[in-house]
């Protein structure tokens, strides 16, 4: 979409009966890195793998190069350097842009509840990755958000809330997210690592997928209102709403 034609210039991109998900700006913002799960030529089984997708003409290709069967969590993110990121099993992997061997950045077995990892992003300067997960021995459902500083191995739990979802980098310092309330609305937060302190940006709605433009000074997110139907709704109607950032600047 044009941003300043508005939705009428919406068009599709990567448009076919695959399951397509989590799509990731390249840096000069001619790329697109998704995960798509793709269906076998017998059976019902999907495998998936990371592709990137060419902007101005929708040429795809294909990143990583699993077996038949392979599952691969709908989480991709690209990094200043050259990397895109994914999540399979317990792990986060990172791939080169141009395609080769995915290298295996972090082992988080040991430090989530099985199976719970999920939407990896990189700093801004891809020293450190951001990831959902459970802590060990807690429902999938209890989500916090982490951090892994990948230089130091040191990797450490930044939000406590009960379910705590969907991070992307503000800064270097700051982490936006969505948390959910027992009550159906979803706020958009950011939190400081330094002091792990929590502010709330919005409120009273189902506000989810926070994202800043590449000036940091807009803050972008998908907003349904805070209904009965919308609330019991897996995906409920949204819209795509900007702040600019001022409003809710981080503390």
């Amino acid at each position: 979409m044009d941003r300043a034609k508005g939705p009428e210039s919406a068009k599709p991109i990567v448009d076919d009966q695959n399951h397509n998900s989590w799509p990731d700006w390249s840096l000069d913002s001619q790329w697109i890195s998704f995960v798509s799960g793709r269906r076998l030529s017998q059976g019902n089984i999907l495998t998936f793998q990371v592709y990137k997708v060419r902007t101005s003409d929708g040429t795809i290709t294909q990143l990583t190069h699993f077996p038949k069967e392979t599952v691969l969590k709908d989480s991709t993110s690209w990094s200043r350097d050259g990397r895109i990121a994914f999540v399979h099993g317990d792990s986060i992997y990172a791939v080169p842009d141009a395609g080769g061997e995915p290298a295996e950045l972090v082992n988080l077995k040991r430090t989530l509840s099985p199976g719970s990892l999920w939407g990896a992003v990189w700093s801004p300067d891809a020293s450190r990755l951001a990831f959902v997960g459970s802590p060990p021995g807690s429902d999938e459902a209890n989500k916090r958000i982490w951090v892994a500083d990948l230089k130091s191995k040191r990797i450490f739990q930044v939000t406590k809330g009960f379910t705590d979802d969907v991070p992307s980098w503000l800064d270097k310092d700051h982490i936006l997210f969505e948390r959910w309330a027992s009550t159906g609305e979803v706020r958009i937060c950011v939190v400081y690592l330094r002091t792990l302190q929590v502010t709330y940006l919005t409120s009273g709605h189902i506000d989810q997928t926070p994202a800043v433009d590449p000036t940091g000074r807009v803050l972008f997110f998908a907003r349904a209102k805070l209904t009965p139907e919308n609330i019991r709704a897996w995906f409920p109607e949204t819209h795509i709403w900007s702040v600019p950032l001022r409003r809710c600047e981080a503390r």
